[in-house]
């Protein structure tokens, strides 16, 4: 199935972007304990993540809201010490500004 059947189908903005993410970046988000999910917008989405990788492959799909949410936390947010964690993870597949434009 490729992207825009998926996104498709399952009722998603079609522009879905499928990622594989590395031995790192599965520990990093990993590390996020589920149990903080209603502890705020940043950690309900670490943990939204993690149930959105396939564990046999590790590809995870993000439609465009989602990347933009992700954004959002890295660049919009000075304080919490948190605001790497989204760089580190996504660096490798949205470029630096996390904005889909690759480097």
């Amino acid at each position: 199935m490729d992207q825009q059947s998926f996104g498709r189908e399952f009722g998603l903005n079609p522009d879905v972007s499928v990622f594989v993410l590395n031995e790192p970046e599965l520990e990093l988000l990993r590390r996020q304990d589920p149990a903080t999910e209603g502890d705020g917008g940043f950690q309900q989405l670490l943990v939204l993540l993690q149930g959105e990788v396939e564990e046999e492959t590790h590809k995870s799909y993000l439609t465009r809201p989602v990347r933009a949410r992700i954004r959002h936390y890295a660049f919009a947010y000075r304080n919490g010490g948190w605001q790497n964690r989204p760089l580190d993870l996504f660096r490798r597949h949205l470029g630096p500004q996390l904005d889909g434009n690759l480097q």
